[in-house]
């Protein structure tokens, strides 16, 4: 009787699927050495567009960008956080002048807003909300104060942006200001940290007028 010596066809078929597998696994070996990831730069790219029709919408584009190939639109930024190599944050803004003056800053408080968000909530930790755990009555006159004053002299820069150059500076003054608080709360949400850190709103104005509220 002849007996047939060889493999079935269920061993041919696991043995062409496990080649298969160390051929796949050797081509990924091959693309990762000689390939190596590239490592984040640490530096943050944005943009914002606007329109009249869909207003403004930002675009954020990580890290290991070149500054001078992020798209304009009405503005674009370049965040270096170094404080651990240097001691500093720089955060560059360039808006684009064919927009209206109230939509460039507004764009560029959009972009200040949300990329330096942590550092922003670190100074009003450190400048308002600790010292006024102390002092929680004073800080409650200031910011009514501030509330009055600021209603006040929006009212007046709204007015009169149009026929003086004074007023149209402080008028974009506070729509920068609006613009970077939006901005603020947009990068919160982004880091999904809304349910632990705030802001009120018109802290936002105390921590622009330090320098006028240190003497009180």
């Amino acid at each position: 009787m002849l007996k047939v010596v060889g493999a079935s066809w269920q061993q041919t078929r696991w043995t062409t699927i496990m080649l298969l597998a160390v051929i796949v696994i050797a081509i990924f070996a091959i693309f990762f050495y000689e390939v190596p990831l590239q490592e984040n730069d640490g530096y943050y790219s944005a943009s914002v567009l606007w329109t009249k029709t869909s207003s403004f919408r930002e675009i954020y584009w990580g890290q290991n960008n070149d500054p001078k190939s992020i798209i304009r639109g009405v503005a674009r930024a370049y965040y270096k956080p170094d404080m651990i190599k240097t001691g500093w944050s720089t955060l560059e803004i360039e808006t684009q002048p064919d927009y209206p003056d109230w939509v460039q800053a507004y764009a560029a408080g959009l972009l200040e807003g949300s990329l330096c968000w942590q550092l922003i909530y670190w100074h009003w930790q450190n400048t308002v909300a600790t010292p006024c755990k102390a002092k929680q009555e004073f800080c409650d006159k200031v910011r009514k104060q501030l509330e009055e004053n600021s209603k006040h002299t929006r009212e007046q820069a709204a007015a009169n942006d149009k026929i003086s150059s004074y007023w149209h500076q402080v008028n974009l003054f506070y729509t920068q200001l609006d613009g970077l608080e939006a901005g603020w709360r947009s990068g919160v949400i982004r880091s999904r940290k809304t349910r632990l850190i705030n802001i009120p709103k018109i802290d936002f104005l105390w921590m622009n007028s330090g320098s006028d509220l240190k003497d009180l």
